[in-house]
């Protein structure tokens, strides 16, 4: 499904209300997931002698979900500091903010 919300998202230019809602409330149903795989995965450690590739494998996507909420939540900071301030996080006229010097030295980065 999230491949499918890249390849839409990558192909529409004006990207209709709709399917914002429908990848935000992906996003949330994702985040919840990965929150309640963690929580069970913390409080399965005896299964870890019963079924330990089931087990690491729920380790690996708890690892994983934690690794892309902490990411998320890096953007979401950048995205607010952005709105509260315009331009302080990346302003290519004036060439100012934050995220200046790693844009110009690699700018492959800022297109993701």
């Amino acid at each position: 499904m999230a491949s499918g919300f890249a390849v839409v998202l990558t192909l529409k230019d004006p990207i209709p209300q709709a399917l914002k809602a429908a990848f935000h409330a992906f996003g949330v149903a994702s985040f919840t997931a990965g929150l309640c795989t963690t929580v069970l995965t913390a409080s399965a450690a005896p299964c870890a002698k019963t079924t330990p590739e089931l087990y690491y494998l729920s380790l690996m996507l708890s690892v994983g979900s934690m690794l892309a909420t902490g990411f998320f939540l890096a953007m979401g900071g950048f995205w607010a500091a952005n709105q509260l301030c315009p331009g302080s996080v990346l302003n290519l006229r004036s060439r100012t903010g934050v995220c200046l010097e790693p844009v110009s030295s690699c700018s492959c980065l800022w297109h993701i």
